[in-house]
């Protein structure tokens, strides 16, 4: 998933695999540190981008110059929150193997 990332008037692209209600994990090419207060602009897949606010909770630099980072939603509207939820439940829908009936 694609990801906007605004802090303090800069705006960077990040993307993320791993998503949750709570929060998500985000990569950048720009180091940001825990506490600070983000903006995002989160691009699902299927579904319209919704924007919320979220909290660095963790960072992990990589070798590569990006970094990583644990990110927990922060005032994430209702229709955002429904919207991760049916996302989530999509992709576990597809992930789950189906067994041939007996």
């Amino acid at each position: 998933m694609l990801v906007g990332v605004l802090s303090d008037g800069v705006t960077c692209a990040g993307t993320s695999k791993n998503m949750g209600i709570g929060g998500l994990f985000v990569v950048t090419e720009r180091g940001f540190t825990v506490g600070d207060r983000l903006a995002l602009q989160v691009e699902l897949p299927g579904r319209a981008a919704i924007s919320t606010g979220a909290e660095v909770r963790w960072v992990r630099e990589f070798a590569d110059g990006t970094t990583g980072m644990g990110l927990r939603f922060v005032e994430l509207p209702v229709d955002a929150a429904v919207a991760i939820q049916e996302v989530l439940r999509r992709l576990d829908a597809d992930l789950t193997p189906s067994w041939p009936s007996t």
